[in-house]
């Protein structure tokens, strides 16, 4: 593939602020429309059925891809930022918090305010991680590994 490195490394920038933006917006949206108490209860929740968790555990994911993106956007890629940041990152953010929202709401533990204290830091490491984990399916799918 041939691009402009330039541009791509302003891309990823955009992608980063993007993604931190997204995150951020999502914790601001979540605690105006729904209030601090309906996402701050002591309660423990018996079903999975309950997406401002999800919404928290999600936002995180982003706010620690937007500083692993930006990050990366110092070094050379081989692979364009566009379709990476969007079809292959996009997805996987989705699957980590919704790998972490599952995982902690399986312990009745975990499933009451702890689920904020781990949730949070959980969905950051593993999304800030996510550039050192699936480079090689990146490169898979984009065909630059055989």
């Amino acid at each position: 593939m041939d691009f402009d490195s330039k541009k791509d490394k302003k891309n990823r920038i955009i992608f980063s602020i993007i993604y931190g933006l997204i995150g951020v917006f999502l914790i601001i949206v979540s605690l105006i429309f729904l209030g601090s108490d309906f996402m701050f209860y002591n309660n423990e929740i018996k079903s999975i059925n309950n997406y401002p968790r999800f919404l928290w555990s999600l936002s995180w994911c982003f706010i620690g891809f937007s500083l692993i993106a930006y990050q990366s956007s110092r070094n050379e890629h081989n692979v364009p930022a566009i379709p990476v940041y969007i079809i292959v990152y996009f997805p996987t953010l989705i699957m980590i918090s919704l790998l972490v929202f599952g995982f902690l709401h399986i312990f009745q533990s975990t499933s009451n305010y702890l689920f904020y204290c781990l949730s949070a830091p959980m969905s950051f490491i593993m999304s800030f991680g996510i550039d050192r984990t699936i480079p090689r399916l990146i490169d898979t799918i984009f065909g630059l590994r055989r």
